[in-house]
């Protein structure tokens, strides 16, 4: 196969268009290219010589970094790109990136944008990624990690954490890249402003909220007795009980939520009275919210100072929106192996 060469800004990347073997809906990946610098150019402010050729360049950069997502895109729908409402996106992409210049900017606009290639036009789950590229823009990158932390304490819910050591595993993968968060007042209400956040009436420390998306995770010793008074009609060979015939701290049915063990057993056709009983039993069964935060602090003492900056500011008093989720949605898709449908929260 022929390669052929490709001029771009000093500052961004050269890809082969043919080696990448991109095509947008009928269009190749190098007219893709020149629509949008050049949408870029006729729209964006007119700068000073100097200004204008960094800005260029970083949109040319932006387009480059999302094409090269768009390579492992499986689920891209590319007629996206004859979208008017995509490509108003794309250009507000490429408008923060050229005013910011961030490396981390330009990750989180890159991938928001090959998100909305997988969404149909006019979705909630379209609309709310494109706004979430506005919003990134002009965040800081600790406002971003506070935005990431609400949306993995709040929102997200990981399978495979069914014990301290499972968590641990996942507080070094997703929380750790965030620790730098942002706390004060003004940012917090700056969150509010640009949709990204709203305030609740409760208080919400961080290890209520961890709790609440695992309460099975520590628990209190379950007896056999416990398990048979509830009389339930599911097969006694599910994984009820040990191989020793009893059950102990985090092992009562595997199962680190409620909503894990609703979603297993409506599967699997359980009565709803049995799933009942078992929630009921796993809630009454899991350790004090002190328990929660002591525990993860001494597996994991760098969630200390997370704890702390948290819990002594207004990240306890709100909640996040859909944009707040699209942001955090992305950011864990980036910095992780996750990557779940975005329809799981936003619908």
């Amino acid at each position: 196969m022929n390669r052929k060469s490709q001029s771009s800004g000093d500052n961004s990347n050269n890809y082969q268009a043919e080696r990448m073997e991109l095509n947008f809906n009928g269009i190749s990946y190098t007219d893709a290219r020149s629509i949008a610098l050049d949408t870029f150019n006729e729209n964006f402010p007119k700068l000073a010589e100097v200004a204008r050729k960094t800005a260029e360049d970083r949109a040319a950069e932006l387009f480059d970094c999302f094409a090269e997502k768009q390579r492992y895109n499986s689920d891209a729908k590319m007629e996206s790109f004859s979208d008017p409402a995509f490509l108003s996106g794309l250009f507000e992409a490429q408008k923060g990136y050229a005013l910011s210049g961030s490396e981390k900017l330009l990750s989180i606009l890159s991938e928001c944008l090959s998100k909305i290639t997988t969404t149909s036009p006019g979705t909630i789950q379209s609309i709310s990624l494109s706004e979430a590229i506005k919003a990134a823009s002009i965040l800081t990158p600790e406002q971003v990690n506070s935005i990431t932390l609400l949306f993995l304490a709040d929102r997200y819910q990981h399978h495979l954490v069914r014990d301290d050591k499972s968590l641990g595993l996942f507080l070094d993968q997703c929380y750790q890249p965030f620790l730098e968060i942002a706390d004060s007042r003004s940012s917090i209400l700056h969150l509010q402003y640009t949709g990204c956040a709203f305030s609740i009436d409760v208080q919400a420390t961080l290890e209520k909220r961890i709790k609440l998306r695992y309460p099975g995770l520590f628990q209190t010793e379950t007896t056999t007795d416990e398990i048979n008074n509830l009389k339930l009609e599911i097969p006694r060979y599910f994984p009820l009980l040990r191989d020793d015939n009893s059950y102990s701290q985090g092992e009562i049915l595997n199962f680190n939520s409620v909503i894990a063990l609703n979603r297993v057993g409506v599967r699997l056709g359980w009565a709803q009275r049995d799933i009942q009983k078992l929630s009921s039993l796993i809630i009454s069964k899991s350790m004090p919210e002190q328990h929660y935060k002591e525990s993860i602090i001494k597996d994991r003492p760098y969630m200390l100072d997370l704890f702390n900056k948290w819990n002594s500011s207004q990240l306890t008093r709100i909640d996040i929106t859909n944009i707040g989720e699209a942001i955090g949605y992305t950011q864990m898709s980036i910095h992780s192996n996750i990557d779940p449908e975005i329809s799981e929260w936003i619908n």
